[in-house]
């Protein structure tokens, strides 16, 4: 339920910004007829039920379609990624407070998302109830109808005509209407049956009570049931031979009644906003040619500019994933593409390879990647990748490091002229396309090769040499500490290993914690009589060899001493 509930408010977030492109183009068609209007309330539908579309460089869209990742109650750290980087960066330091504690079994996230269901199911159980006890209101008050021609109904307890049914409607009109009131009314509500409207309220409403929680989809309902209105109005009105406008206005004041649109269940139409359509009735014309073209095009351009989701395989002046800003430089456009986000792991925040090698060979042309890691799974992380080379940890914050992957074998097409020196050029952009990431997204440069490789140990205090020699001769040193505790009780653990060639291994817990972390646990235990071994530092050199190398039975000399 929470992932259906984090979908439905993806969708409405991201109808949110349909309807306000709607509420803008209802002014610019206030001269066009309002079938126009009408029918771009279609998109805000789509929105409001479709979580897919397809994407296009023509989408009018500056924002994520699925600004919550479905796996947010789950992140380590969670975020959002709006594609705005000022809401972003607002909303992000306050999500990633909501941290599951160390040993807790439930993640906060997790807890928001239940309670946010729970509400999200109970507001739309009272509006289904709310709506049947409406219904059943209504039918009370049919009792006694009698059956005029066709499926046209008079009742004595109604004020206002309205169609009830879906597969056969029928209408149901106040019997205090003369003859001549109710031949317009009836033509009004046989338009509403021939165009579906009593169908599409009805889904309209279904789906506003799905997305009760958001005032602009209740905005959205209210308009598009009086555009509805006043396009049946103006349907009627176009197919008669003469003008009508009076007698037809004079009809609609007969039947004011006051009432609002939504009252329970959207059944009745031609109830609400009753001076605005005699307005419209009053001024109707049939409208130039050239407003009705203009009219088409401004709907055509604008359902599918909102319908489409933006490209996310390219590049513009700026790029959004995550919660964070990649600007690009301008030599960049036309000539990079980018893996779809939907395709880029939690850590990947962007991948850049060069399209014209990309076109030719479609696994090649792999530029570089900013990726992102924990500290504890950077810990896991960047002892392997430095010993492979091609990564430049450069950045942190309180939550990630910050890491850009390159390529260490030639990726670009060196066949075709023009394409290596191509690719080159483009690859002397990302040092300063790293120092504009960490500006942007207000991050601390990190100097990795200073932090790690040039201490002499990686913790402070006490530490031991542990020199040996394998049976082939090899000879390697191991060098351990103790990162928790000073002297007697403290445990060992081996933090780094050089060979005969000085180069330097470093030694990482296989742990989800960070090491120190880790380490803490480890003389919690020790400190409670468990793991004695751990107290001992010839112990934990052995240990480590044999469970990362497995080199304990092949040792031919060894020797251990003391650096205080």
């Amino acid at each position: 339920m929470n992932a259906v509930f984090l979908q439905v408010l993806n969708m409405s977030l991201t109808a949110s910004y349909v309807i306000l492109f709607v509420l803008a183009a209802r002014l610019l068609l206030k001269k066009a007829p309002k079938i126009f209007s009408y029918a771009l309330w279609g998109v805000v539908l789509f929105r409001l039920t479709c979580p897919f579309s397809f994407e296009s460089l023509f989408s009018l869209f500056a924002i994520n379609p699925n600004p919550i990742p479905s796996d947010i109650i789950y992140a380590e750290v969670p975020q959002i990624n709006t594609g705005i980087a000022l809401v972003d960066h607002a909303a992000n330091p306050i999500l990633s407070t909501q941290t599951a504690m160390q040993g807790a079994s439930v993640n906060p996230m997790q807890i928001w998302a239940f309670t946010g269901s729970m509400i999200w199911l109970a507001g739309i159980a009272v509006l289904l109830i709310y709506s049947l006890v409406s219904l059943l209101r209504l039918r009370s008050k049919l009792v006694g109808a009698v059956k005029g021609r066709d499926n046209i109904y008079l009742a004595d307890y109604i004020t206002s005509p309205f169609v009830m049914g879906v597969i056969r409607p029928k209408i149901y009109l106040p019997s205090t209407l003369s003859e001549r009131e109710q031949d317009y009314i009836i033509l009004h509500e046989q338009t509403h049956i021939s165009r579906l409207d009593h169908i599409v309220k009805i889904v309209a409403f279904l789906v506003l009570i799905v997305h009760w929680f958001n005032p602009l989809v209740w905005l959205a309902f209210m308009l598009s049931v009086k555009d509805m209105e006043t396009s049946c109005d103006e349907s009627v009105m176009k197919h008669m031979d003469t003008d009508i406008r009076k007698e037809y206005s004079a009809s609609l004041l007969s039947l004011a009644t006051g009432r609002k649109i939504v009252a329970g269940i959207p059944l009745a139409f031609g109830e609400g906003d009753t001076k605005s359509r005699i307005k419209n009735v009053l001024n109707y014309k049939k409208p130039a040619f050239w407003i009705v073209a203009a009219a088409v095009v401004v709907c055509l351009v604008l359902t599918v500019c909102l319908i489409a989701n933006p490209r996310t395989d390219s590049i513009s002046n700026s790029y959004e994933h995550l919660g964070y800003t990649v600007l690009p430089p301008d030599d960049y456009n036309g000539k990079v593409a980018l893996t779809e986000q939907n395709k880029l792991d939690d850590n990947t925040i962007i991948e850049v390879y060069q399209t014209a090698t990309r076109e030719k060979y479609p696994e090649a042309g792999f530029m570089f990647r900013i990726v992102r890691h924990t500290p504890a799974e950077f810990e896991d992380y960047f002892p392997l990748v430095d010993m492979i080379g091609g990564v430049e940890h450069f950045a942190k914050d309180d939550n990630y490091y910050y890491s850009c992957e390159r390529p260490t074998d030639v990726q670009a097409d060196t066949e075709t002229k023009g394409v290596y020196e191509e690719y080159s050029a483009l690859c002397k952009h990302i040092d300063s396309i790293l120092s504009s990431f960490i500006e942007v997204n207000h991050l601390t440069a990190y100097d990795h090769n200073a932090a790690v490789y040039k201490p002499e140990y990686t913790y402070p205090g006490n530490h031991a040499i542990y020199a040996f020699t394998l049976s082939n001769g090899a000879k390697f040193k191991l060098i351990l500490s103790q990162p928790v505790r000073q002297g007697a009780g403290g445990i060992w653990c081996v933090e780094r290993m050089y060979d005969e060639n000085n180069n330097l291994y470093l030694a990482m817990p296989d742990t989800d914690l960070t090491a120190m972390e880790y380490y803490k646990e480890q003389q919690n235990e020790a400190d409670a009589g468990h793991k004695v071994g751990s107290l001992e530092a010839e112990d934990v050199a052995l240990t480590y060899l044999d469970k990362v190398w497995s080199w304990a039975d092949d040792i031919a000399e060894r020797s251990i001493r003391d650096l205080l």
